[in-house]
């Protein structure tokens, strides 16, 4: 996990250990806050890393980007190379913004990865509308 400071050159050294790097798009701890507009840079960024570490390995590496997400800036996530996480109570919006972020997932979920563990299994992850349902 990278909060907003994390300075990016830490994946140098691990990027053979790990499945997926999460960014942190807001500072953790409460909440309720805006999506930081840098964390796109950022996200670009590390895509470029993991396709290159992609292309010298063959291993893939899930990019997944978590805080802020909204119906309104998830395709731009998307775009950059990320899954979105969705928030953990979607369901506490109104019924017309939950609907509009359910109806959002299909059109960016195409093109998310799901890489193989180390059994050559598709990966699961909770990255999913499912918890749309939650209450």
């Amino acid at each position: 996990m990278f909060n907003p400071a994390t300075p990016l050159h830490h994946l140098d050294h691990v990027m053979d250990r790990l499945d997926v790097i999460l960014l942190m798009s807001v500072n953790p701890g409460f909440g309720g806050q805006s999506f930081i507009p840098e964390t796109l840079n950022k996200l670009r960024a590390v895509r470029q890393r993991i396709d290159a570490y992609t292309e010298r390995t063959g291993r893939k590496i899930l990019l997944e980007v978590d805080g802020g997400v909204k119906v309104d800036n998830i395709a731009e996530i998307a775009a950059a190379g990320a899954i979105p996480l969705w928030p953990a109570r979607p369901c506490s919006a109104s019924p017309m913004r939950t609907a509009a972020t359910a109806a959002s997932f299909p059109r960016c979920a195409p093109s998310w990865p799901r890489p193989a563990n180390e059994h050559g299994h598709e990966r699961r992850h909770d990255t999913a509308p499912h918890r749309l349902a939650r209450h």
